[in-house]
């Protein structure tokens, strides 16, 4: 199997599809009828051999909706029993059931991620069409419940996609998350506004003052109440402020993935970003993400066309092959960067000269 350290982030979309059609998300596109695939129980099992003994964090989703799969429990329960330090799921929590709670934290979850984006049931209505606000609160409150009555109690975390629609509501998004026992709460922003139902929600264009009062008030309300509130910085409105919040979020997620997977994970990224920056992207080296069609790629924002393979390949060998030492020569100058890389709207990566005769290595700027 190779190397025996932990050094793997693994993000595994059980299923293609969601049964919601939220405003910020690309799945918002498909309609309703549209019929979605499951990963099965025998390729779950085809991942935790080949991954597993490398995987030191396991999130069973990253776009779509875990509860719509029906091995999600023992999805769970394979990584408990592999030894993976972090296991967690990201979930809109409208087909949460308390039995499903129950089974999931008894099987070995141990972090709970749910979105909520707004603190009315009108703006949580209108942002996440066909779910219903009281019920998830109902929902989570059930899960905190079963999460009380084992040893080990496992964390939940809220996410908030920050937009004009509930900049107003962030605060009350925060007793929300208090309420359900939440210990995090992270305040985001969207990814795309060109989304149809998106078009007017960026932030772009409000006053600053307007923000940051909206932002300070969710501050006060999280003090509060005792719940971590973590601001992107992309968030703040002016660049001083965006500079002292990264520093601020950069400690956090030091200390947080520390807790979650071990000192020496969070060294280990550490060490790369601080000597990389945005010059070289960390995930051809330390994570990979499953989707729900069984292809395997580096990230959320790779080509669809271009997977590294897929979960019914021969996968022996992979982690060390050359599908993944390909793409990290590619962040260190030795190969042509991909496509994906290059229209990348996270990280600035070198181009490759690979004319006649050129030499190894970063064409200089222009």
């Amino acid at each position: 199997m190779g190397s025996s350290r932990r050094d793997l982030e693994l993000r595994v979309d059980l299923t293609t599809g969601c049964n919601l059609r939220c405003v910020m998300c690309t799945l918002s596109l498909l309609p309703r009828s549209h019929r979605f695939e499951c990963l099965s129980l025998e390729q779950i099992h085809r991942l935790a051999r080949a991954f597993f003994h490398r995987a030191r964090a396991v999130s069973w989703s990253w776009a779509t909706e875990p509860l719509l799969s029906p091995d999600l429990v023992e999805a769970v329960a394979i990584a408990q029993s592999a030894g993976v330090p972090d296991i967690s799921m990201i979930t809109n929590a409208v087909l949460l059931r308390p039995s499903r709670s129950q089974a999931l934290v008894e099987a070995g979850l141990n972090r709970l991620v749910v979105s909520i984006d707004g603190g009315s049931p009108e703006t949580f209505k209108a942002i996440r069409d066909g779910a219903s606000l009281e019920k998830v609160i109902e929902n989570l409150l059930a899960f905190s419940e079963a999460a009380a009555r084992v040893s080990t109690r496992p964390s939940v975390e809220v996410n908030t996609v920050v937009m004009r629609r509930n900049i107003c509501e962030l605060a009350a998004i925060v007793e929300i998350a208090g309420r359900i026992g939440a210990d995090q709460h992270n305040l985001i922003r969207a990814s795309d506004y060109g989304l149809r139902g998106m078009q007017d929600q960026s932030l772009e264009g409000l006053p600053p003052e307007h923000i940051e009062s909206s932002l300070a008030e969710a501050v006060r309300s999280a003090r509060q109440i005792g719940v971590r509130l973590m601001i992107s910085p992309l968030l703040r409105s002016s660049s001083g402020a965006r500079k002292r919040h990264r520093a601020a979020w950069l400690l956090h997620q030091f200390v947080r993935k520390s807790n979650r997977q071990g000192l020496g994970a969070a060294l280990r990224l550490a060490w790369f970003q601080a000597r990389h920056g945005r010059n070289r992207c960390a995930s051809p080296y330390f994570n990979l993400q499953v989707r729900g069609n069984g292809d395997i790629v580096p990230c959320c924002e790779w080509s669809y066309d271009a997977p590294l393979a897929h979960v019914d390949d021969d996968l022996d060998g992979f982690l060390e092959g050359e599908a993944r030492s390909g793409l990290q020569g590619s962040m260190e100058g030795r190969a042509p960067v991909r496509n994906s890389c290059r229209q990348c709207p996270v990280f600035s990566l070198p181009s490759v000269d690979t004319s006649p005769g050129a030499s190894p290595g970063c064409r200089p700027p222009g």
